[in-house]
């Protein structure tokens, strides 16, 4: 298994373990969606919780209850902030599992919101 594989592999493990109420719409190799058990008002449809997405040379983890939630966001250790792109997205190249852990326990708050 390739680096990429894996680390897609670990973060799937953690999104899909730590955010069970929420819906898994999307499960196939090198993408997983999750959306929200909520109904977004604006589009009648299932919010987003998070994605997992295989990109060129990382995988990125997306944690969307991050956008809104600034007590969420203070929870972002600061090991964690430094793989962060953006306001919800965490990029991995290699699996580490301090980080993992992190990340886990961050989507457990999330999916508990």
């Amino acid at each position: 298994m390739n680096p990429i594989d894996e680390v897609f592999s670990d973060l799937r493990a953690i999104m899909v373990a730590a955010a069970g109420r929420q819906v898994v719409t999307v499960d196939k190799p090198g993408r997983l969606v999750v959306r929200s058990c909520d109904v977004d008002g604006s589009t009648g449809e299932l919010g987003w919780f998070g994605t997992v997405t295989v990109k060129e040379e990382c995988v990125a983890y997306h944690l969307m209850p991050l956008y809104g939630d600034d007590g969420l966001d203070a929870a972002v250790s600061p090991a964690l902030r430094a793989v962060r792109h953006g306001r919800t997205c965490f990029r991995f190249q290699h699996s580490d599992p301090v980080l993992f852990a992190d990340l886990a326990a961050l989507t457990q708050v999330a999916d508990s919101g």
